[in-house]
């Protein structure tokens, strides 16, 4: 989880306790499809719901009540397993873990995880999540690989969110539904006019010009899905600061991946090219768990071998007597995992 990762899941939850503060209803979309074999679903004995292309329904409070409310209901119900099983395997595995390395008890991985588990639980009752078990069981089983030994412990990351982990939570609404997160919309669709207390409408990507980037998915950040807009793009091009911008065709001169849309930036170039390989060139990003060095792939070296930059390792480099050299090793001057 990075900086800017832990500063969303903050915000979300800030958002999620603020007091009331303004007399807005809070809508519930509700949607019915039949779970697939393997698949978790609304547990046994819950009410009807309504079709996904039904208007929300307002939660109504008091007369004269000022309260607001988040699109996912504080209390949402019992957790479903699965949701448990994959909320606890990104965030309560590598607390315990990096808790057992460094001595120290787990501290903010766990309330994370309750939230992971809180809005992950609610979508799936209203069948506008779907997650297969054996997805879970990858991603759980790619964040036991990830933990292994004590050298990925440092105090600037929990461990990366395998591939394994993302794109596993797949939106069951169709375009016009009203949603509360653009993962529970279908692949290519947008929750469009969402926010923390507002409810949004699946939608197709804005045309440039229009605005973009207005609001938090608390479901993308309380599930760490960080690159869920790539199937989920707000935008036909990007997004530039508020701004919708065209996007740039394969080829196209480019600064940032961003730019690209679904293609990637590579020298300059929008490109359709995989991401490179172990020894290949690089600028920034490689496949799988590989790390760009040096202008080439490599693998992240482990716990005792010698380094020079903290890219190097799994954990970080401690540099040497004198500054010169360093070791792999792991980070526990303060207590895991740093929020």
């Amino acid at each position: 989880m990075t900086a800017t990762s832990v500063s969303r899941l903050l915000a979300v939850a800030l958002a999620v306790a603020v007091p009331c503060l303004a007399a807005v209803g809070c809508t519930t979309p509700d949607a019915t499809h039949a779970p697939a074999e393997g698949v978790s679903a609304a547990p046994s004995g819950s009410p009807a719901r309504a079709p996904a292309s039904a208007a929300p329904a307002a939660e109504v409070d008091s007369p004269g009540s000022d309260e607001i409310h988040p699109v996912y209901p504080v209390d949402a119900g019992p957790p479903d397993p699965l949701a448990q099983r994959f909320c606890d395997a990104v965030y309560a595995l590598p607390a315990r873990r990096a808790g057992e390395c460094c001595g120290t008890a787990p501290s903010v991985g766990a309330a994370f995880a309750g939230q992971c588990v809180r809005v992950l639980s609610y979508a799936m009752s209203q069948h506008a999540i779907r997650v297969a078990t054996a997805d879970v069981d990858a991603c759980t089983a790619a964040i036991t690989k990830a933990t292994v030994g004590c050298d990925w412990v440092t105090l600037k990351l929990t461990v990366p969110i395998p591939p394994a982990c993302e794109g596993i939570l797949e939106g069951q609404l169709h375009e016009k539904a009203p949603c509360r997160s653009s993962l529970e919309c279908a692949s290519g669709l947008r929750c469009l006019g969402l926010s923390s207390i507002d409810v949004g409408t699946c939608g197709a990507p804005r045309p440039a010009g229009q605005e973009c980037n207005l609001a938090m998915d608390m479901l993308g950040a309380f599930t760490r899905q960080d690159h869920y807009a790539r199937a989920h793009p707000e935008c036909e091009g990007y997004c530039a600061g508020t701004r919708c911008q065209p996007g740039l065709p394969e080829g196209g001169p480019c600064k940032v991946d961003t730019q690209c849309g679904k293609l990637r930036c590579a020298a300059g170039k929008c490109t359709a090219a995989p991401l490179p390989a172990a020894g290949e060139a690089c600028e920034v990003e490689c496949a799988g768990d590989l790390r760009c060095v040096g202008g080439k792939c490599a693998a992240t070296r482990a716990e005792g071998e010698a380094c020079k930059s903290d890219v190097e390792c799994r954990g970080r480099c401690v540099p040497g007597d004198g500054g010169t050299g360093g070791t792999c090793d792991k980070t526990c001057t303060m207590q895991w995992p740093i929020t």
